[in-house]
């Protein structure tokens, strides 16, 4: 868990430690190699500092993640004609852009650092949603969770395939694949 308290000392701190995390990521994909020290030394903060912040270097993902993917629910949530189709091209740009993160954390087999925030994050929006929709809260439920799995599994393929197609195109397979989906089982 992270515990970033609002006060610019902490939020320096913090963003401090997520680039030097970032430079570590940028040196070496494999993050169960990349160790607390190195962090820190990228960082040029101390190790006490990073242990009032964070208590794993599991959290800094967990916190870079949740910054990330705050902003695409903002940007949706503050869109009046906001759609599911937007929220994904939201948070597909935003992998595009943060693709070293995001290929480190599906390497290392952590998605679930992914699912838990985009949960979270999805949730602020799902009133939205679910009034747009016309649709119950245990429907909204199955909705959140299935979208928050097809990103994850669009955006593992993507890296599969060496991160090569759009924020368009990830949206264009995506919609191709719900439809065969549904297809399938109506």
């Amino acid at each position: 868990m992270y515990h970033i308290k609002p006060d610019k000392r902490s939020q320096r701190s913090a963003t401090l430690i997520c680039q030097g995390f970032n430079k570590c990521i940028a040196k070496n994909h494999n993050l169960n190699q990349i160790t607390i020290s190195q962090i820190i030394h990228e960082a040029t903060i101390g190790r006490t500092t990073f242990y009032r912040l964070f208590d794993s270097k599991r959290d800094v993902l967990a916190y870079e993640c949740d910054l990330l993917f705050k902003q695409a629910a903002i940007k949706s949530k503050s869109s009046n004609n906001s759609s599911t189709r937007d929220l994904f091209l939201y948070c597909a740009e935003l992998c595009i852009k943060n693709h070293l993160l995001f290929e480190a954390i599906i390497k290392s087999h952590q998605a679930q650092i992914i699912y838990n925030t985009l949960m979270n994050r999805l949730s602020l929006i799902r009133k939205h949603f679910r009034i747009a929709n016309n649709v119950s809260d245990a429907q909204m439920d199955y909705f959140l969770s299935d979208l928050t799995h097809l990103i994850i599994s669009t955006l593992s393929t993507w890296i599969r395939h060496g991160e090569k197609e759009s924020a368009q195109d990830l949206i264009s397979n995506a919609a191709v694949i719900i439809g065969i989906i549904y297809r399938s089982i109506k």
